[in-house]
């Protein structure tokens, strides 16, 4: 009886569901059952610290930052060294060790003082942390086989006190990493495993870096000392009229030592000041590669249209170290259609003496025929220029010189052509090169392309060139390493698709 009283009131209730006009009218939507917010349960994290003597860090002073949030946790060390964080959500962190009073002492008294140099030199980790973890890290320290290293670092037979050293190891499957300051006398201590280091020495944050190449023996100490060549280049960016120019980048590469590849790196981008002053310190002998005239700000509309200066053979030290003026001309602009090409085209820019100067990828605007793309270079140094493009396969002829005298854009035509590219493979007799420098130039000498190649963990591969968007001609291959090996090649382009060469290394 029970149940057909139920079936009668659902009876009554589907009827009721139409209007009195007979429509059927919209149900009324279910109420969804919040769900309780299921919490998950913290994690615990246990921090011991260590100096580089391994000993226990009492009252370091430790941050915990969540990665994706930026929040911030902090605790302090016990005098055994041990810090803890009982209650933390779970999440992506990185723990830190933040400078002591005495390290912050050493800065200010350092030639670098730059704050954000201690991002470089405290030992820091990535941390994930699960929900109901409980983890135990060390933070600091080095491994019970430690070699105790002792440097000293000079300049000019002087002391060098505030030199960034940065260790890493080039052996072995933990890759390690290690830092310090050197003090007031120019002397530095590190505790590092047995194995071949990389020690990069930067005498502050955007300066001059250099790269000793050292093994560190297994043994209870170790003595290091360095002599940092104390070359100089000091200049300023003036305009056509005499005038400084502030908040310009200026770059320098170490190319060569003595004719070979440098493996000591020299990498910095300094900020010319108010006066148009840069100064660069610590720079071996060499070749090198000067570029300067770029805005720091890149898409600042106030800053003038100047055209890029780029050297590749400023040999140092200059004379008495003299200053080194560069006169920055107004920069004029290229412009052009490129035929056979869409959106990824890209358009290069060769001196007079065929060294490529600039670039630029091109995007298809909708209102050009299907095919033809649109280009625009600028800040280009007056005189006579030529351009070439690539896409794909294709690539264009070098362009008759143009002179780039007047202020208003030149206007250009490119026209693609299926091109060859060329990939050259590095060999050698005995040890296998470090560093290779491949050059590349068509027998006119209208274009001259560089590579330079890196041994990557003894991957062939890593000592492989290309080259490409190249047309019917005589080419000139050559390559040197940093051992003193040279090879040489002449090289007729024919066809088109890819081809590949080998060139093989020998002593002359």
């Amino acid at each position: 009886m029970r149940a057909l009283l139920c079936l009668l009131v659902l009876c009554v209730a589907a009827c009721g569901s139409e209007d009195k006009t007979g429509a059927p009218m919209t149900p009324t939507p279910a109420v969804a059952t919040a769900k309780p917010a299921v919490v998950e349960e913290p994690a615990q994290l246990e921090v011991e610290v260590r100096g580089e003597r391994n000993q226990p860090l009492a009252d370091a002073l430790l941050t915990l930052t969540e990665v994706f949030q930026g929040s911030v946790r902090r605790a302090q060390a016990n005098a055994q060294g041990l810090a803890r964080w009982e209650a933390v959500p779970p999440g992506h962190y990185e723990l830190a060790l933040v400078p002591s009073a005495e390290q912050q002492q050493q800065l200010l008294q350092s030639s670098g003082a730059d704050q954000s140099l201690w991002q470089h030199i405290n030992p820091r980790k990535s941390l994930e942390l699960e929900a109901g973890m409980r983890l135990k890290v060390v933070l600091g320290g080095a491994s019970a086989d430690a070699t105790r290293v002792l440097g000293r670092l000079l300049r000019g037979g002087q002391a060098a006190p505030g030199v960034l050293v940065i260790a890493r190891t080039l052996t072995g499957e933990e890759r390690e990493f290690a830092r310090t300051l050197s003090q007031a006398d120019g002397s530095f201590e590190l505790l590092l495993s047995p194995g071949l280091y990389d020690f990069t020495l930067q005498h502050s944050l955007g300066a001059a870096s250099l790269t000793r190449r050292v093994r560190i023996a297994r043994a209870a100490e170790q003595v290091l000392e360095f002599e940092l060549s104390g070359g100089l280049l000091r200049g300023r960016l003036l305009d056509s009229r005499g005038a400084p120019l502030a908040g310009r980048r200026v770059e320098l590469q170490l190319l060569s030592i003595g004719g070979v590849p440098a493996t000591d790196l020299v990498q910095p981008a300094r900020i010319s000041g108010e006066d148009g002053a840069f100064l660069f310190r610590d720079l071996p002998p060499g070749i090198y590669r000067l570029a300067a005239g770029e805005s720091a700000l890149a898409l600042d509309p106030e800053a003038p249209r100047l055209a890029r200066v780029v050297t590749r053979e400023l040999k140092l030290p200059l004379p008495e170290e003299q200053p080194f003026d560069l006169v920055l001309q107004p920069g004029r602009s290229l412009r052009g259609l490129l035929h056979g090409a869409d959106t990824g085209a890209r358009v290069m820019v060769h001196d007079s003496k065929g060294e490529q100067i600039a670039m630029v990828v091109c995007e298809r605007d909708p209102r050009l025929p299907e095919g033809t793309v649109e280009f625009r270079i600028d800040d280009l140094p007056s005189g006579p220029l030529r351009a070439r493009a690539e896409y794909r396969s294709l690539a264009s002829p070098l362009s008759e010189a143009v002179r780039l005298d007047d202020p208003d854009p030149m206007l250009l035509e490119l026209r693609l052509e299926a091109a060859q590219m060329l990939l050259v493979d590095i060999v050698s007799e005995g040890a296998p090169p470090r560093v290779v420098q491949v050059e590349l130039q068509s027998a006119d000498g209208s274009r001259v392309e560089h590579r330079e190649l890196r041994a990557i963990a003894g991957e062939p591969a890593s000592l492989r060139a290309y080259f490409n968007g190249l047309l019917p001609g005589r080419w000139v291959l050559s390559a040197r390493d940093e051992q003193g090996r040279r090879a040489a090649m002449d090289h007729e382009s024919t066809r088109p698709g890819s081809q590949m060469l080998q060139l093989e290394l020998r002593r002359e």
